[in-house]
């Protein structure tokens, strides 16, 4: 595999966000500083990415997040890989391997592996 297509490595012990966990973390806090101080004014960019969260989130519910990322995480792909999967929901292989392009590399997420992959998520999706 080229060096160029090579995922980011994240700090030890972090773990990549799908949009829709990112989604629900902006809910948490921004509910949590409302509580805190009513007349608490929000950082104009924590909105606009609360916002990008909203429109792309492609999940809501929090048990089918984690039983998606427990069915994904045992696929072999990277954090970075797994949450890119997930946030992207690419229709077919091809675009996942234009998408993604760690995941180019066939000898190590072979095609029906990969479809396998996207036809369980694809489930996990419509059940928000």
């Amino acid at each position: 595999m080229a060096e160029d297509n090579a995922p980011p490595e994240l700090p030890e012990g972090s773990k990549a966000l799908i949009l829709s966990e990112a989604n629900i973390l902006f809910d948490t806090y921004l509910q949590s500083m409302q509580q805190q101080d009513p007349d608490h004014q929000q950082n104009p960019m924590l909105l606009k990415a609360k916002e990008y969260t909203v429109r792309f989130a492609n999940m809501s519910n929090t048990t089918t997040i984690r039983k998606m990322r427990e069915m994904m995480a045992t696929q072999g792909l990277t954090e970075f890989e797994l949450a890119q999967l997930v946030s992207l929901n690419p229709a077919d292989v091809d675009e996942a391997r234009a998408l993604i392009p760690s995941l180019e590399d066939k000898n190590r997420v072979s095609d029906e592996a990969m479809q396998r992959m996207l036809t369980e998520l694809s489930s996990y999706v419509s059940v928000t």
